[in-house]
């Protein structure tokens, strides 16, 4: 279904991304991982990784909250893809809000995810 990814990570969120997150994905897919600050950097916001599990159910969520509370009509964000053997690829999403695409089947698409985009309709 995923083409072997199985974890999407999101790196340098704050503890409001977090709070929305956990009001968007179901807790099961979902665990954080708090960034440790290196020692020159003492005093700065701790920021934190959201890991979410690959599957439909968190991709649509994972799509509402990309679109929620934003008012640009253009996301783009950083993450790291991990596939089943531990490989890890970064790559950039950039989601135009004014076309008329189904957030969700784009993000997919831009994430070369194996899903039939008629679950998101």
């Amino acid at each position: 279904m995923s083409n072997g990814i199985t974890e999407l990570r999101f790196h340098g969120l704050t503890e409001l991304d977090v709070i929305r997150l956990e009001n968007s994905l179901d807790t099961s897919l979902l665990q954080f991982e708090e960034q440790s600050l290196e020692g020159d950097r003492y005093g700065e916001l701790a920021t934190i990784t959201a890991i979410i599990i690959v599957s439909v159910a968190a991709l649509k969520a994972l799509s509402a909250w990309l679109v929620k509370n934003r008012q640009a009509t253009h996301i783009e964000r950083t993450l790291e893809k991990v596939y089943v053997d531990g490989t890890r690829e970064t790559v950039t999403i950039k989601i135009d809000l004014s076309k008329s695409t189904v957030p969700e089947a784009e993000l997919v698409k831009q994430l070369g995810i194996d899903i039939d985009p008629k679950l998101f309709a």
